[in-house]
């Protein structure tokens, strides 16, 4: 399936909306397209219960725009078989963009695997840009060409200059970082690994 040339209105929830339960979701494409501000995510992407062997796989996310969500802008969860995710061409304009967010990061990736994020900005956020959780085992996370810019800000809400971390990784294994920028503005640090 390909949206292309989309524009997702703003919405109490999520944007878009991807759940995998004990089955298969594939080959889905977002190219072109604007997702505006979302209550809650601008993307989500789960699996239940996390697989190795069912969930969703081949998502794409190329040359789209994402407003200022009131938590992630981008959400992906679930065990080692969601996989092979594409993040290119994107613009996330902020994301936690409310008094108090249940979760936090402009891009999400808590569990699954084979993922490249290239060519990607990321405006400044409330919290974190990056939070990037596991698996246990190589992830296979590749970021190339991103620019984490936290000294421009879009949304409402000012950068938590307390806790704001522009990647914060935890039991990441097998991720490579490559010609990437990262500018603080008013973010408390660049990274807690």
């Amino acid at each position: 399936i390909t949206f292309t040339h989309c524009t997702i209105q703003s919405g109490p929830y999520n944007g878009v909306t991807i759940n995998a339960t004990n089955g298969n979701i594939h080959d889905i494409t977002f190219t072109h397209c604007r997702i505006q501000a979302a209550g809650r995510m601008g993307i989500e992407c789960t699996q239940r219960p996390a697989s190795n062997t069912v969930g969703y796989r081949n998502i794409k996310v190329i040359d789209t725009v994402i407003e200022p969500s009131g938590e992630e802008a981008m959400s992906f969860d679930g065990g080692y078989f969601a996989a092979h995710a594409v993040i290119s061409g994107v613009t996330i304009m902020g994301s936690d963009n409310k008094a108090n967010p249940a979760y936090s990061g402009a891009i999400e990736i808590n569990g699954p695997t084979y993922f490249t994020v290239e060519n990607t900005k990321i405006y400044a956020c409330r919290k974190n840009a990056l939070n990037l959780e596991g698996p246990s085992g190589n992830g296979h996370l590749v970021f190339r060409k991103i620019t984490i810019d936290y000294a421009v800000r879009h949304e409402s809400y000012a950068t938590d200059s307390s806790t704001a971390r522009l990647t914060e990784l935890q039991s990441v294994n097998g991720s490579v970082f490559t010609g990437c920028r990262f500018i603080l503005g008013k973010a408390y640090n660049a990274g807690w690994w």
